[in-house]
Protein backbone atom coordinates (compact mmCIF):
# COMPACT_ATOMS: atom_id res chain seq x y z
CA UNK A 1 0.00 0.00 0.00
CA UNK A 2 2.59 2.20 0.64
CA UNK A 3 4.69 1.70 -2.72
CA UNK A 4 1.34 2.17 -4.68
CA UNK A 5 0.80 5.42 -2.48
CA UNK A 6 4.35 6.65 -3.26
CA UNK A 7 4.42 6.45 -6.65
CA UNK A 8 1.07 8.77 -6.77
CA UNK A 9 3.01 11.33 -4.60
CA UNK A 10 1.75 10.18 -1.28
CA UNK A 11 3.89 10.19 1.76
CA UNK A 12 2.45 8.07 4.25
CA UNK A 13 3.26 8.10 7.80
CA UNK A 14 2.38 5.23 10.01
CA UNK A 15 2.26 4.92 14.11
CA UNK A 16 5.23 3.39 14.41
CA UNK A 17 6.61 6.55 12.80
CA UNK A 18 6.11 8.45 15.30
CA UNK A 19 5.29 12.69 15.40
CA UNK A 20 8.28 13.86 13.84
CA UNK A 21 7.64 13.33 10.59
CA UNK A 22 4.24 14.74 10.94
CA UNK A 23 5.66 18.08 12.72
CA UNK A 24 8.39 18.06 9.92
CA UNK A 25 5.48 18.18 7.21
CA UNK A 26 3.03 21.08 9.40
CA UNK A 27 6.36 23.11 9.63
CA UNK A 28 6.55 22.74 5.60
CA UNK A 29 3.07 23.46 5.12
CA UNK A 30 2.54 19.52 3.61
CA UNK A 31 -1.25 18.76 4.04
CA UNK A 32 -1.87 16.10 6.72
CA UNK A 33 -4.75 13.29 7.19
CA UNK A 34 -5.24 11.94 9.77
CA UNK A 35 -7.91 9.34 10.26
CA UNK A 36 -9.76 9.25 13.76
CA UNK A 37 -12.45 6.51 13.43
CA UNK A 38 -9.89 3.61 13.30
CA UNK A 39 -8.16 1.71 15.82
CA UNK A 40 -6.11 4.00 17.10
CA UNK A 41 -7.40 4.89 20.75
CA UNK A 42 -5.01 3.04 22.85
CA UNK A 43 -3.24 6.65 23.49
CA UNK A 44 -6.51 8.92 23.30
CA UNK A 45 -8.08 11.34 25.23
CA UNK A 46 -11.46 10.33 26.43
CA UNK A 47 -14.92 12.38 25.05
CA UNK A 48 -18.41 12.09 24.67
CA UNK A 49 -19.27 10.14 20.83
CA UNK A 50 -22.26 8.86 20.03
CA UNK A 51 -23.52 10.05 23.74
CA UNK A 52 -20.96 7.33 25.52
CA UNK A 53 -17.49 8.14 27.06
CA UNK A 54 -15.44 7.08 24.26
CA UNK A 55 -11.15 6.94 23.63
CA UNK A 56 -10.86 8.90 21.19
CA UNK A 57 -7.43 9.68 18.82
CA UNK A 58 -5.91 12.39 20.48
CA UNK A 59 -3.22 13.01 17.95
CA UNK A 60 -5.00 15.67 15.61
CA UNK A 61 -5.86 18.04 18.87
CA UNK A 62 -2.10 17.37 20.27
CA UNK A 63 -0.34 18.02 16.70
CA UNK A 64 -2.92 21.25 16.20
CA UNK A 65 -2.07 22.28 19.64
CA UNK A 66 2.13 21.93 19.64
CA UNK A 67 2.21 23.30 15.86
CA UNK A 68 -0.56 25.58 15.25
CA UNK A 69 -2.25 24.16 12.58
CA UNK A 70 -5.53 23.95 11.56
CA UNK A 71 -8.07 21.16 11.77
CA UNK A 72 -9.98 20.71 8.76
CA UNK A 73 -12.93 18.08 9.03
CA UNK A 74 -13.45 15.57 6.61
CA UNK A 75 -14.75 12.78 4.88
CA UNK A 76 -14.92 10.91 1.62
CA UNK A 77 -18.71 9.40 0.59
CA UNK A 78 -19.10 6.92 -1.97
CA UNK A 79 -21.75 8.61 -4.55
CA UNK A 80 -21.85 5.60 -7.31
CA UNK A 81 -19.71 2.93 -8.12
CA UNK A 82 -16.04 4.18 -8.57
CA UNK A 83 -16.95 7.57 -7.58
CA UNK A 84 -16.59 9.18 -4.41
CA UNK A 85 -17.36 13.02 -2.80
CA UNK A 86 -14.96 14.32 -0.18
CA UNK A 87 -15.99 17.09 1.91
CA UNK A 88 -13.80 19.40 4.02
CA UNK A 89 -15.79 21.15 6.43
CA UNK A 90 -14.63 24.92 8.03
CA UNK A 91 -11.49 24.78 9.73
CA UNK A 92 -10.95 24.28 13.82
CA UNK A 93 -8.60 26.37 15.15
CA UNK A 94 -6.56 25.25 18.00
CA UNK A 95 -6.04 28.65 19.68
CA UNK A 96 -10.13 29.18 20.12
CA UNK A 97 -9.94 26.54 22.35
CA UNK A 98 -8.98 26.79 25.94
CA UNK A 99 -8.01 23.67 26.70
CA UNK A 100 -6.69 20.81 24.62
CA UNK A 101 -9.79 18.40 25.80
CA UNK A 102 -12.39 21.14 24.07
CA UNK A 103 -10.37 20.73 21.49
CA UNK A 104 -10.02 16.85 21.26
CA UNK A 105 -14.56 17.34 22.12
CA UNK A 106 -14.56 19.47 18.89
CA UNK A 107 -12.75 17.62 16.40
CA UNK A 108 -14.54 14.26 18.02
CA UNK A 109 -18.11 16.37 17.35
CA UNK A 110 -16.87 16.75 13.77
CA UNK A 111 -16.69 13.16 13.35
CA UNK A 112 -19.58 11.92 15.03
CA UNK A 113 -21.61 14.52 12.67
CA UNK A 114 -19.71 12.95 9.69
CA UNK A 115 -20.18 9.62 10.57
CA UNK A 116 -23.89 9.89 11.57
CA UNK A 117 -24.14 11.60 8.07
CA UNK A 118 -22.82 8.56 6.09
CA UNK A 119 -23.66 5.86 9.18
CA UNK A 120 -24.44 3.01 5.56
CA UNK A 121 -20.72 3.86 4.53
CA UNK A 122 -18.73 3.66 8.20
CA UNK A 123 -17.74 0.13 9.08
CA UNK A 124 -16.04 -0.16 12.29
CA UNK A 125 -14.28 -4.02 13.09
CA UNK A 126 -13.89 -3.81 16.24
CA UNK A 127 -16.07 -2.85 19.84
CA UNK A 128 -16.29 0.51 19.72
CA UNK A 129 -17.06 0.87 23.53
CA UNK A 130 -16.31 -1.61 26.51
CA UNK A 131 -19.34 -3.92 27.82
CA UNK A 132 -21.25 -2.70 30.49
CA UNK A 133 -20.13 -2.73 34.04
CA UNK A 134 -23.42 -4.87 34.71
CA UNK A 135 -23.10 -7.19 31.47
CA UNK A 136 -19.48 -7.43 32.20
CA UNK A 137 -19.84 -8.99 35.71
CA UNK A 138 -22.65 -11.70 34.58
CA UNK A 139 -21.04 -14.83 34.60
CA UNK A 140 -20.97 -17.05 31.81
CA UNK A 141 -21.62 -20.51 31.31
CA UNK A 142 -24.52 -22.05 33.63
CA UNK A 143 -24.49 -20.19 36.70
CA UNK A 144 -24.91 -22.46 40.40
CA UNK A 145 -25.73 -21.13 43.51
CA UNK A 146 -25.16 -22.67 46.49
CA UNK A 147 -27.11 -20.81 50.01
CA UNK A 148 -24.79 -21.67 53.46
Amino acid sequence: MRDTKTELSITTISPEDGFRRIIRALEHNDPVALVVDGNLFTHGQTVEWFGRESPFPAGPGVLAQRTGALVLPGYCARISPGRFRVVVEPPIDPASFATTAELHQAIAAAAERQIRGHLDQWCIFRPLWNAPAAAAAEPSGRAHRADA
